[in-house]
């Protein structure tokens, strides 16, 4: 299980540590690549869920969903790959 976020300390640390345009760029980042994605996972699970109560196949929407997170996870390792500071030394 994930760990719990203190929003109201990250908010108070990502207000020290970026500039406005900063935020608005990671705002945008997190928004176009990542919201998204999970909306589209959420979405899927509530098909398969309608899906599994009507007795259909749904083979091929978890296969579906399988792809879409690994899309998703693959989405979020780069962004934090291009996102993280380069190494020191």
């Amino acid at each position: 299980m994930p760990k719990e976020i203190d929003f109201e300390a990250l908010e108070a640390e990502i207000g020290e540590l970026l500039s406005y345009d900063q935020r608005q760029w990671l705002a945008r980042l997190l928004h176009d690549h990542v919201s998204g994605l999970v909306t589209n996972l959420a979405m899927q699970i509530e098909i398969i869920n309608k899906m599994i109560s009507r007795e259909m196949d749904i083979t091929e929407e978890l296969a579906s969903l399988k792809q879409n997170i690994s899309t998703a996870s693959a989405h979020i390792v780069e962004i934090e790959r291009v996102v993280r500071p380069p190494s020191e030394g």
